[in-house]
């Protein structure tokens, strides 16, 4: 096996990862968020004289989940596709030729 070959088989081990922390960010914590979200917005619909219950901070969450699961699925596709930038990442330097057999 190559050196190159190596070095596929391992981004894309790093792509499969973090497709498994997307997914679980967007199956498991992203609809509790929704849900504490979604209260809140009842709480603020039966409640209107009281405008403290509705911070933008409860929005804050959702957002950043949301951010999240796009920035892992695009570091998943970055390390799926093993461009020429990821080779020289994960090759050691001391590697002259990277398609030697070890």
């Amino acid at each position: 096996m190559s050196r190159r070959e190596i070095v596929l088989l391992v981004s894309r081990a790093i792509a499969l990862l973090q497709l498994i922390a997307a997914l679980i960010d967007a199956f498991l914590y992203l609809p509790q968020q929704a849900f504490v979200l979604s209260q809140q917005l009842h709480l603020q619909s039966r409640f209107p004289s009281n405008d403290h219950l509705m911070s933008p901070m409860f929005w804050i969450g959702p957002a950043l989940s949301i951010v999240r699961i796009v920035v892992l699925l695009l570091i998943a596709a970055l390390f799926w596709n093993c461009g020429p930038m990821i080779e020289r990442w994960l090759l050691p330097t001391g590697s002259t030729r990277p398609d030697e057999i070890i």
